[in-house]
């Protein structure tokens, strides 16, 4: 077998113009035992350049791998403290304004308790002055005896009694319309402080839904990933893939 195939070599090399010793030595080949070398590789590795023919195993180690996904999410499930949307509402002005309008009808807020301490002071000052007076005048004339003393008195006493009176019920009232005003403004302001926590709440809720969504497609990723991988590992080993072998090892690749 040896020499046929050198003397087909031979010519197929010469007509090629490739060379004349191609065909001495598939002859030597041609006598070692066909167990031992496998005919078309040697040909294909003197004509092509070092052709093979055997399986290319996938190499998984080769692939890039995947970064670990980083959750925004506690173990609970709840966003992460730093990605949260805080609360920045100081809530002791409502605190204040709930205080005031709760409190029992006809009892005097801060402000009321105030307003009628300022009023006090300022008409005992005018009281006292209007006293001075009358008692200046009624000595001008001569006629300041302790029995006219003691009446101008009681006069500035009687007088700054319905005064002061008179000036507590208009505080007392316009407290209490105030704090029917905020009664009506409370329902309002804590309706707004309710949908303002709730929003809050939504936005972080939205947050972790889209870090569940987020993960849930990073592992979608790399199952695709290594489902590719597998694949091209199993079709790697059931396809063995062969290499060009070069012209002459093509033109008689049917005889072996």
């Amino acid at each position: 077998m040896g020499g046929g195939i050198g003397g087909l070599v031979s010519g197929v090399t010469r007509s090629l113009g490739i060379g004349g010793d191609v065909g001495k030595a598939i002859n030597r080949v041609g006598s070692l035992p066909g167990a031992m070398i496998d005919p078309l590789n040697m040909v294909g590795g003197l004509f092509g350049g070092g052709g093979q023919n055997q399986t290319q195993r996938f190499n998984a180690g080769a692939q890039p791998t995947m970064t670990p996904f980083t959750s925004q999410r506690n173990a609970d499930g709840t966003i992460k403290d730093i990605y949260q949307t805080k609360d920045t509402y100081d809530p002791r002005a409502i605190n204040s304004m709930r205080e005031d309008a709760l409190r029992t009808p006809g009892q005097l807020s801060r402000w009321g308790q105030m307003a009628q301490s300022n009023a006090s002071n300022q008409i005992g000052r005018q009281q006292a002055g209007q006293l001075a007076t009358a008692t200046g005048n009624l000595a001008m004339q001569g006629g300041l005896r302790s029995g006219a003393r003691e009446r101008l008195q009681g006069q500035n006493q009687q007088s700054g009694l319905l005064a002061k009176q008179n000036a507590y019920n208009q505080i007392a009232m316009q407290d209490e319309t105030n704090r029917r005003a905020d009664v009506g403004n409370l329902a309002g302001q804590e309706l707004g402080l309710a949908n303002r926590q709730t929003d809050i709440q939504n936005t972080n809720i939205g947050r972790a839904t889209t870090d569940v969504g987020q993960e849930r497609l990073y592992d979608m990723n790399k199952y695709n990933e290594a489902m590719r991988a597998w694949a091209a590992a199993n079709t790697a080993n059931a396809m063995p893939q062969t290499q060009d072998k070069g012209l002459l090892g093509n033109l008689l690749g049917g005889l072996f």
